[in-house]
């Protein structure tokens, strides 16, 4: 009698299954005939593993990117692995931009990049060369411009530096509970600048990488997870870990955060550097978040955190990167106040990087800056061999 009553429950609880299993079969292919954003997307199919870089766009390569309720098209991946142009050795002027997903521009089409935009600007005679990687950090963009300098002879070298997850890129704090294959930086007991140069090690596939491709290739859990998220200005702010305006936009940093800012100081002053020691001039420009240029999303984020966002200074961890590296002689430009004194949407808010109108108004002040420190006047050789003799004194 028990066994029976048994066999009933495990065949009802089969047929249950298989038909929810046949229901969820049925809607996954229904809902690949109706247009929107719960298509999939192909941003796994976009990077491979690097040993030296820990990842690199995959060169070549065409694919669907969105983000849903704000954008949704196809990009291209140059040859060499970025978006965009690379600079052409034969111009008379090359101007490489160097950074990281704020340059890739997923968001964007190719004539909307940064990139193009100053391209098209600065006209006949400069080639602008875009070789933004989403996700790096300044270690990684100084060892891929040892790749970058013998090859393009770039004249030119921009540095952007996004202030909300760079520096926690370039300590590993950002990577802690993500197992994220990068090369990581540190200051020795001298405060020397030193970073693993072996190999980095490949990751091992998790549970929670699959379930995020599954995620991507899946329409029902597109729309799901479309349906249930929670798209508020904090909310954004939180999905991965503590929001750093509530860490760096402190005028007395923990300890963490001011090793992390002193890191990220060396690795640019070694980057430009660099640049210099081949008679190249070089620059940093300051990329500020969603919520220091946004005042309604700065007042939301202050709001949710309470308690926790008293003493906060929207403009700190600028100040502070702006003062230190000019003291360096570095060259180095703010985009905070030109992006916050422009209206319209300049960032999308669930994905946070800029919009075409972004990308639109921060070439605007590139190119106006890149003039006013006539960084756009190409040089003689003579007067760039002197540079790179003199092991690329400031200029």
């Amino acid at each position: 009698m028990r066994r029976g009553l048994l066999r009933q429950w495990a065949r009802w609880i089969l047929g249950v299954g298989l038909g929810a299993l046949a229901l969820l079969a049925a809607l996954e292919v229904g809902l690949r005939f109706v247009p929107g954003d719960h298509l999939p997307t192909e941003e796994y199919r976009l990077f491979r593993f690097d040993e030296r870089l820990g990842w690199r766009l995959r060169p070549g390569l065409e694919a669907t990117v969105s983000s849903p309720g704000e954008y949704r098209h196809r990009i291209r991946v140059n040859a060499r692995g970025f978006r965009g142009a690379a600079c052409d050795p034969r111009a008379p002027l090359r101007v490489a931009l160097v950074g990281d997903s704020f340059l890739a521009g997923l968001g964007v089409r190719d004539d909307e990049l940064v990139s193009s935009r100053l391209a098209a600007a600065l006209g006949e005679g400069v080639s602008v060369g875009n070789y933004g990687v989403p996700g790096y950090g300044q270690l990684q963009e100084l060892l891929l411009l040892e790749e970058l300098l013998p090859r393009d002879r770039p004249d030119l070298v921009l540095l952007f530096l996004y202030v909300r997850n760079d520096l926690d890129d370039n300590v590993g704090t950002f990577d802690a509970a993500r197992s994220v294959p990068r090369p990581r930086a540190r200051l020795d007991a001298q405060g020397r600048l030193r970073w693993d140069e072996g190999p980095v090690t490949r990751p091992r596939p998790r549970l929670g990488q699959l379930a995020e491709v599954l995620g991507m290739l899946s329409c029902t859990a597109r729309l799901l997870g479309t349906l249930g998220a929670d798209r508020g200005d904090a909310a954004a702010a939180r999905r991965s870990g503590p929001p750093a305006e509530l860490r760096y936009c402190r005028k007395v940093l923990a300890s963490p955060e001011e090793e992390a800012l002193r890191v990220t100081v060396a690795l640019a002053r070694r980057f430009v550097a660099r640049v210099r020691r081949v008679g190249a001039r070089c620059g940093v420009v300051l990329v500020p978040t969603r919520w220091q240029v946004e005042d309604t999303a700065w007042r939301a984020l202050r709001t949710a955190e309470g308690e926790a966002a008293r003493g906060l200074v929207r403009e700190e961890p600028q100040r502070r990167l702006f003062a230190e590296l000019r003291a360096a002689g570095i060259l180095c430009l703010d985009l905070l106040p030109a992006l916050r004194a422009r209206s319209g949407r300049l960032y999308y808010p669930w994905e946070t990087h800029w919009t075409a109108a972004g990308h639109a108004a921060a070439a605007e002040e590139l190119l106006r800056w890149l003039r006013a420190e006539g960084l756009v006047e190409p040089r003689d050789r003579a007067q760039r061999s002197a540079l790179a003799g003199s092991g690329g004194a400031a200029e």
